[in-house]
C-alpha cells in the first residue's frame, strides 16, 4: 500500500499581488502523474487546503478538479481544515464528497477513524483554544501556555488510546495542524495557539502513533522518527525560493511505514535582488528564465545612499515602464540611508517597522504602558484572537 502525506497547498495564494495559481497547476500535473505511476492508493491532506477562508471562485474550481482526477483514479483522499481554512466552507460537500471515498474534517466534532486496509488513519484538523483548553483567572502565563501544549496533547493521546484498542493490529496514522518545536519556519506561516509558545515537544508523541502527518509548517522536515512536515508544495514566500518542494510518500513494508519525501520538480526560481539602482537593472537584466518555466518572480530592493528625487523619478519610471518575458518584479523597496538612520534615530528602535509582524509591534506598544506580565499575557492572547478573527475575514 502506498499513501501520499500533503499539506499547506493554499489554493488561491497571491505572493505580493501576484496569483500563483500556474504554480498550483504545475504541482497537480506532476502529483497525478506521480500518483499514476506508483499505483498511490491514499492522499493525506494535513490542513491549509486554502489561502484563505474566503477562497476565489479560481481556487475553488482549482479545488474540485484536482478531487475530480483522484476520483476518477479511484483513489481515496483524507483532507483535514488547516488555520487558513474555514469550517463550514470545508466541511460543506461533506456528505456528497463521502459518496465518492473524500473524507473531510473541519472540526473535532467531525473526526473519526478512516480504516483502509492495514492503516487505520485519525484525522485531526486545526484546533481552536476551545477544543483544547480551559483558562482559569488565577492561572500563571506559564500554566496557561502549559494549558494548551498539555490539551493538544490529550486529545492526540486519547485519540491514540481509543483507536489502539479498538484496531490493535493496525499501523496508525495521526493528521494534524500544529506547531512542533525545533521546526525551521519561513515567512508565510501564519502564528496559531499563543504564538509560538505552545509549541509541542517531539517526545510527547512518542509512542502514540506510527506516523503522524504535519501541516502547518512550509518547509518539509523531519521532527523524530515517527512525526513529519510535508511542507507545501509550492513557494509560497521568498524566504522559501530555495527550498526543496514536494510530498511524503509512505509504503506499508512488513508491518511499518516507511517514509520518502519526494521533490517536484521547481517550475519558477524566486530571487531576491538587491543594490543601487544601477546593479539591480544590471543584475535583472543577466536573468534568463530557463526553458519551459514560469517568469522568474523578483523580490527588488534598491539601496541607495542619500536621499535624492531624481533617483525616485528614475526608480519610478523604470517601474512603470519595465516589462519583461523573463522576470516579474512581485514586490519592490526603494531605500534611502541616510533616511532610514535618521527615522531610526528619531524613533530609538533598532527595528525598521516594515520588518515587524503586527504581533512584535503590539507588545512594543502595550510593554511601554504596564510591566505586570499577567495582563501583558492577556492582552497577547486577546490581541491573537482579534488578529486570527481579522485574517479570516479578509
Amino acid at each position: 500500500m502506498k499513501i501520499i502525506h500533503t499539506a499547506d497547498w493554499h489554493i488561491g495564494k497571491q505572493l505580493h499581488n501576484i496569483d500563483l495559481h500556474e504554480d498550483f497547476d504545475h504541482f497537480v500535473k506532476y502529483f497525478l502523474e506521480f500518483i499514476i505511476k506508483e499505483k498511490v492508493d491514499l492522499v493525506l491532506v494535513s490542513g491549509d487546503i486554502f489561502d484563505t477562508s474566503v477562497p476565489s471562485n479560481q481556487a475553488r474550481k482549482q479545488y474540485f478538479n484536482l478531487l475530480t482526477s483522484l476520483v476518477k483514479l479511484q483513489i481515496k483522499v483524507i483532507l483535514t481544515a488547516g488555520n487558513h481554512d474555514s469550517i463550514s466552507n470545508i466541511e460543506a460537500p461533506k456528505e456528497i464528497l463521502e459518496y465518492l471515498d473524500i473524507y473531510v474534517v473541519g472540526d473535532m466534532d467531525s473526526v473519526k477513524p478512516i480504516t483502509f486496509g492495514e492503516v487505520t488513519i485519525i484525522p485531526i484538523p486545526f484546533l481552536y483554544d476551545k477544543d483544547v483548553r480551559k483558562i482559569v483567572a488565577e492561572q500563571s502565563e506559564l500554566n496557561r501556555v502549559e494549558s494548551v501544549k498539555q490539551g493538544i496533547v490529550n486529545l492526540f493521546q486519547s485519540q491514540s488510546a481509543t483507536v489502539r484498542q479498538a484496531y490493535p493490529q493496525h499501523l496508525l496514522i495521526a493528521m494534524g495542524h500544529l506547531f512542533m518545536q525545533g521546526v525551521k519556519e519561513s515567512e508565510s506561516e501564519r502564528d496559531i495557539q499563543v504564538g509560538k509558545l505552545a509549541a509541542i515537544e517531539s517526545e510527547r508523541f512518542d509512542n502514540l502513533f506510527d506516523y503522524v502527518a504535519l501541516g502547518h509548517i512550509h518547509r518539509p522536515q523531519r521532527i523524530s522518527d515517527t512525526v513529519r512536515y510535508s511542507g507545501s508544495p509550492i513557494p509560497l514566500s521568498f524566504s522559501e525560493r530555495d527550498d526543496k518542494k514536494g510530498f511524503v510518500v509512505l509504503e506499508c513494508l512488513n508491518g511499518k511505514l516507511e517514509s520518502n519525501f519526494v521533490e517536484i520538480p521547481k517550475m519558477r526560481d524566486f530571487k531576491k535582488v538587491s543594490g543601487t539602482f544601477v546593479e539591480v537593472k544590471e543584475k535583472i537584466e543577466a536573468f534568463v528564465k530557463p526553458e519551459n518555466q514560469l517568469p522568474i518572480l523578483l523580490d527588488v530592493e534598491i539601496i541607495e545612499e542619500k536621499e535624492d528625487s531624481i533617483v525616485r523619478i528614475e526608480v519610478n519610471d523604470w517601474l512603470t515602464r519595465y516589462k519583461s518575458a523573463q522576470c516579474v518584479i512581485a514586490n519592490f523597496k526603494l531605500k534611502f540611508v541616510n533616511t532610514e538612520n535618521a527615522i531610526k534615530s528619531l524613533l530609538q528602535i533598532d527595528q525598521n517597522i516594515a520588518e515587524m509582524n503586527p504581533r512584535n509591534v503590539f507588545i512594543k506598544k502595550i510593554t511601554e504602558e504596564t510591566s505586570d506580565t499577567e495582563d501583558l499575557a492577556l492582552m497577547g492572547e486577546s490581541f491573537d484572537e482579534l488578529l486570527e478573527i481579522a485574517l479570516n475575514e479578509k
